[in-house]
């Protein structure tokens, strides 16, 4: 770690983190990052949503999470990395070349913001749904707060209703009396 005096320094080219303390600037690199083993919360998401695009890496992608995460937002997965494993494991299964594009990633402290697009091909029926080679483009924003460099919590918003339309299942509106 390089330190800097603090006065009036720019943040230095190629800095991931840096952090103030008693008047002097701290620096990690992106080489020292990866050679301490030491990412930040962005880079360990940005690591994360590559491994999640290529299915030799999926494995990865878990690394995000702590073994006692927690997901609000999704119907059936109970807290713990084993439920969430089973659910990204049966998106997988559907949406076999599923990507997710980021829009926005906003980070403060030890919560990161990200809003993007899950892209993806369905390959199996879902309910009731026979796959057809629908093409999805499902919107969402996630928040992840994150404890020792690892997400312990994760609330997400995505339009079920847009990925319902796109794989041509009927939805049912209940009529008002």
């Amino acid at each position: 770690m390089r330190l800097l005096p603090l006065a009036n320094h720019p943040e230095p080219k190629g800095a991931i983190e840096t952090r103030r303390r008693r008047g002097t600037l701290h620096v990690v690199t992106h080489h020292q990052a990866h050679y301490n083993g030491v990412m930040s919360n962005r880079e360990s998401f940005s690591h994360a949503i590559k491994c999640f695009s290529e299915p030799q890496k999926r494995i990865e992608y878990f690394q995000l999470y702590s073994d006692d995460v927690i997901l609000h937002g999704y119907q059936g997965i109970e807290p713990g990395l084993e439920s969430v494993k089973q659910f990204y494991y049966a998106f997988w299964k559907l949406f076999p070349d599923a990507q997710v594009l980021i829009q926005d990633l906003i980070g403060e402290g030890e919560t990161l913001v990200a809003r993007y697009t899950i892209i993806g091909t369905m390959s199996e029926a879902f309910m009731g749904v026979p796959a057809k080679g629908q093409r999805i483009e499902l919107p969402g924003i996630s928040i992840l707060h994150f404890r020792n460099g690892q997400c312990f919590e994760r609330w997400t918003c995505s339009d079920t209703l847009v990925l319902l339309n796109q794989i041509g299942a009927s939805v049912v509106v209940a009529s008002q009396p």
